[in-house]
């Protein structure tokens, strides 16, 4: 009898704390958030676009960790479209993404490709953040790009500098057909001639990124119209192409013996210093590239992601690299700060409004009136080395908010 009173009472506690006990949900699947990227893998300037995909993926997983630590019911997913820098295909990679429900884009590089796309992005619920497109005819207030990096009049503003201090009066602008080498022009030889420079030829060369002998007998022509060839310089903007460019003008003793200089396109070219030819002719012309630089303030921060970067691609990040990760980490605050029932216009607004004081790893990242960084130095960079081992260098650089201006050359 005491033995049944025993089950039963066991029975009787089984089943009360049974029905004690809480059925536990699983935890709900986070819910998904596709962020476009739009960059240059396999075509033109593809050393920008492979870095950058590998510091996205590194903050990706950054961002996801982080969500999940402090249960954040978000996951971002890179939708990575390689645009070779092709405006038209930038623009069926955009109509594909807009498709996708997607938001916010990193990218294009070029602003060939912003230019392209901004109708689309205007028309839609979508906008792009750009690491590294500077054309200033693309410096709009209330539209939807923001570019994460200077446009191109400090930077013109900076190498007319340099090319003024290495005691050059006259220039030969040299550009390649697409609006962001276009503004870049521009904004050099309007710097230039502000501080008292000649700009003697602009020559424009088109953007199928095919050289032929003609452009380099143009250039000479234009050397030979100068009352003073020492005092004359050429201005180069353009991409990798412009390594045919100087592989052409090495056979030239007169391109040989002038000075060259290059804008943020030309700046850290993989394609240049691979090929030896090409890459002993800047050496030899003293070729200066200058690039939106680095935050020193922030170098223990990203410098642990550089070596990761270069060891992964065998590229040297760079500061559009560096932007484009710091684009994203603010895209990942962004959405998680407005949470789920938001206005396309409040993520927008949300994004500028972070932005204002994120400090990431090139710095603050401050948007002026048109969507353009506010803030932001240049480095320059030199090919520097003996036949055949060619790298790029820092040789100088050039402070906006002071104007000075500091170049070693290749030391």
């Amino acid at each position: 009898m005491k033995r049944v009173i025993y089950l039963f009472f066991a029975f009787s506690m089984f089943f009360i704390s049974c029905n004690d006990s809480k059925i536990v949900d699983p935890p709900a699947e986070p819910n998904e958030v596709i962020i476009g990227v739009l960059v240059s893998l396999t075509g033109n300037w593809s050393s920008l676009g492979i870095t950058t995909k590998a510091a996205l993926e590194v903050a990706v997983e950054e961002i996801n960790e982080k969500y999940k630590t402090n249960d954040v019911n978000l996951k971002f997913v890179l939708k990575v479209i390689d645009t070779k820098l092709d405006p038209a295909l930038a623009y069926s990679a955009t109509i594909q993404l807009i498709s996708d429900g997607v938001e916010i884009i990193i990218g294009p590089q070029s602003s060939a490709e912003l230019s392209i796309i901004k109708p689309l992005l205007d028309a839609n619920n979508i906008f792009a953040v750009s690491m590294s497109s500077t054309a200033s005819s693309l410096a709009l207030a209330d539209d939807h790009i923001l570019r994460i990096c200077p446009d191109d009049k400090p930077e013109g503003v900076a190498i007319a500098a340099l090319i003024w201090e290495k005691g050059i009066r006259n220039v030969i602008a040299v550009y390649r057909d697409d609006d962001g080498n276009i503004g870049l022009k521009r904004s050099m030889t309007k710097s230039f001639v502000n501080l008292g420079g000649t700009v003697i030829d602009s020559i424009k060369y088109s953007n199928d990124d095919i050289i032929t002998q003609n452009l380099i007998d143009e250039i000479v022509t234009s050397i030979n119209t100068s009352s003073n060839p020492s005092e004359t310089a050429i201005y180069l903007a353009g991409f990798d192409e412009i390594t045919d460019i100087f592989a052409l003008a090495k056979s030239n003793t007169q391109l040989s013996t002038t000075l060259w200089f290059g804008s943020n396109g030309s700046a850290m070219s993989t394609a240049i210093v691979s090929n030896v030819n090409a890459a002993s002719f800047a050496n030899s012309v003293e070729f200066v590239s200058p690039l939106f630089a680095l935050s020193a303030e922030n170098e223990s921060e990203w410098s642990s992601l550089f070596n990761t970067i270069e060891q992964s691609t065998q590229q040297k990040p760079d500061a559009y690299t560096f932007a484009a990760y710091d684009a994203l980490k603010i895209a990942s605050i962004a959405y998680e700060s407005i949470g789920t029932n938001y206005e396309f216009t409040n993520l927008l607004s949300e994004y500028v409004t972070i932005s204002t004081t994120y400090n990431g790893l090139t710095g603050i990242t401050e948007f002026n009136p048109a969507g353009d960084r506010k803030y932001g130095n240049f480095s320059l960079f030199g090919i520097c080395g003996i036949n055949p081992n060619f790298t790029w260098n820092s040789v100088g650089s050039y402070n906006t908010s002071t104007n000075e201006l500091i170049y070693t050359g290749c030391n």
